[in-house]
């Protein structure tokens, strides 16, 4: 594959992420400023690659612009991005920006990917609420005292809505994920391919550099069925759905959101049947204290 890659200035990662590419069959494609000077070898590039999304938003869609042009095949624009506080919804709002002008390349050229949050407000199935009275039968007795019941409405269509923001995240985080979300959506309404599947919780590097979220995801499997996973663990399960996606023809879905939820890898989630919330200092506890990890 050919990657064209937009990342910030980080001379070590991107000599990761060169040294990856030299050792491998791909093609990765590097933004570099006009004004860099002469590249001699791997080191020289490194020291010079990357652009700011913020700051750097014209000539970022310039260059992808260009490079979806000159690709012989098809290509898909993967929106995979993360910034602490207000930074996370100005990110979206500059790729959003980006989206809509790659549309012009046309829906035979050029698709679209996401990994949206299992952490977010959305309609779920029945199954999901069936489950959740199961998981309650057989929930040790410290979660069946103290943890808050799940109350997940019932929609038109038979579904639930479940209400899954936490109030640690913030609102900055909660419009950001349903920013992408809703332009994934309106993709897939326009007929673009579009891959948007919720990916689990994971311990990356965004989500571990907070103290506190990252002793919590070493607690929750404490409560089954919800799982947090290593990194390699979901990235290799969403790039299975990815796959999936983009070779399937695009399916006709009984609402737009269901883009998002049709493959959705929840990490337990919609099938607990208590408040993350409610059970979060215990979390917290279990993971300082007893650590447990799932995968």
């Amino acid at each position: 594959a050919t990657v064209a890659a937009v990342a910030t200035r980080r001379p070590k990662r991107w000599a990761e992420l060169i040294a990856l590419a030299r050792r491998s069959a791909g093609t990765l494609l590097v933004p570099v400023s006009p004004q860099s000077g002469e590249v001699k070898n791997d080191e020289d590039l490194a020291a010079v690659a990357g652009a700011d999304l913020l700051t750097e938003t014209p000539q970022i869609l310039e260059w992808l612009l260009r490079c979806g042009r000159e690709a012989t095949g098809k290509v898909t624009m993967g929106t995979y991005l993360y910034a602490d506080g207000e930074a996370n919804v100005r990110l979206t709002a500059a790729s959003d920006f980006i989206v809509e002008a790659l549309k012009s390349l046309g829906k035979d050229k050029v698709s679209f990917a996401y990994l949206s949050s299992c952490s977010t407000s959305t309609a779920i199935p029945a199954e999901a609420i069936q489950a959740q009275e199961s998981n309650f039968n057989t929930a040790g007795r410290w979660a069946t005292m103290f943890g808050e019941r799940q109350n997940c409405k019932k929609l038109d269509d038979g579904t639930f809505f479940l209400s899954g923001f936490e109030v640690l995240q913030g609102p900055n985080y909660a419009l950001a994920q349903m920013m992408r979300q809703w332009r994934a959506a309106l993709l897939h309404m326009e007929g673009f391919t579009v891959s948007a599947p919720m990916a689990p919780i994971c311990r990356t590097e965004s989500v571990v550099h907070n103290a506190t979220m990252a002793v919590l995801l070493e607690g929750i499997a404490h409560f089954p069925p919800q799982e947090s996973y290593d990194a390699e663990t979901g990235r290799m399960a969403m790039l299975a759905i990815l796959i999936s996606d983009l070779t399937e023809p695009c399916p006709k879905l009984a609402s737009p959101l269901h883009v998002v939820t049709r493959k959705a890898f929840h990490s337990g989630i919609w099938r607990t049947p208590f408040v993350m919330a409610s059970l979060g200092k215990t979390t917290w506890f279990l993971g300082k204290v007893a650590p447990k990890r799932a995968a």
